[in-house]
């Protein structure tokens, strides 16, 4: 999957897809792999397993996803 470019994607999302980068989604994920496993492990349980709401998915499950 290509960068989306100008007019793929709407104004609001601009500002996340400047965070990134790399020209497709392989590049952007080994740019970020080191970021995101940091954040991971750092979290602590009771944050993995926190979901706001009975029948919602926890924090873990998410990042799983």
């Amino acid at each position: 999957m290509p960068r989306p470019i100008q007019g793929d994607f709407i104004a609001y999302q601009e500002s996340y897809i400047n965070c990134t980068r790399g020209n497709n989604i392989h590049e952007i994920i080994a740019n970020h792999s080191a970021n995101i496993d940091d954040f991971i492990n750092a979290l602590p349980e009771a944050k993995a397993e926190y979901k706001y709401a009975p029948e919602k998915w926890t924090v873990k499950d998410v990042l799983q996803h």
